[in-house]
């Protein structure tokens, strides 16, 4: 019989994805997500075509219907301002994001 891929199952598949497509672009980035990841579920240098290179974290949120809203972009402004002032900070999220969590954002 098949077995129901669990959600965080489904959630590390949508990061790996993430991950992948960024360093497809170029990036060098790695997940990091699990217990004690500190917000952060990906992470690493991304050097862009006549750029210099920056750092990239990021988070991800695999949702089927939820779209995410202010909450979580308020909790991600915590997790950045823990980091370097230059991090490019990146939330990726599989439904889309409310109006508010855009006027947020």
């Amino acid at each position: 019989s098949i077995r129901p891929v669990s959600t965080v199952e489904a959630g590390t598949a949508y990061e790996n994805m993430v991950v992948r497509a960024f360093n497809r672009l170029g990036a060098d980035l790695e997940r990091i997500g699990g217990a004690n990841d500190q917000g952060i579920d990906f992470r690493g240098p991304w050097a862009l075509p006549e750029q210099s290179q920056f750092y990239v974290v990021g988070q991800c949120k695999h949702y089927e219907r939820k779209k995410i809203g202010p909450s979580v972009i308020r909790e991600w402004e915590g997790v950045m301002s823990r980091q370097e002032p230059d991090t490019l900070g990146v939330i990726s999220a599989s439904s889309g994001f409310t109006t508010k969590g855009v006027r947020t954002a």
